[in-house]
């Protein structure tokens, strides 16, 4: 179990570390619904690699997060979802967001747990699709986004 004092260390993945992506490509969790590649950072605790995760865009940034299979069920994902969103809002980020397949049910509690809300489902897009559905969620940094705009 983590100790709320502890913080996860990041960092880029080096070419002799490659291994580790094509194992996680090989897991379940991870191959139905995230697609690692080297673009990501390694995510770090005590030393210990945990998992991965990747942001994408810069204004509204994506966040996707992937932790091994031997440290899940720890409250890992939780209290690093909280450090990073917690980190971009301290820099100012207003708005973060997460896509996240309607049949991962752990990543959806995850998201929930964390505070992030529901924005919109692509079902509603894209009805006959019934293998690419997501939801798209956000969480916002009301100190930069407004009090006047909270709850939309």
């Amino acid at each position: 179990e983590i100790k709320m004092t502890e913080k996860f260390e990041f960092r880029k993945i080096r070419p002799e570390e490659y291994e580790l992506i094509e194992k996680m490509q090989q897991d379940e969790g991870f191959n139905k619904y995230f697609v690692p590649d080297n673009k990501m950072d390694l995510v770090l605790l005590n030393g210990n690699i945990i998992g991965v995760f990747y942001l994408s865009g810069s204004y509204t940034p994506e966040l996707q997060i992937g932790i091994l299979p031997e440290y899940r069920n720890k409250g890992y994902a939780v209290k690093l979802t909280e450090q990073i969103v917690g980190e971009l809002f301290s820099e100012g980020i207003s708005q973060v967001n997460l896509k996240i397949h309607k049949d991962n049910k752990a990543s959806l509690n995850l998201a929930k747990k964390c505070g992030f809300h529901i924005d919109w489902e692509n079902e509603e897009l894209n009805p006959e699709n019934k293998e690419d559905m997501y939801y798209t969620l956000y969480k916002r940094n009301y100190m930069v986004y407004g009090n006047k705009n909270r709850g939309r």
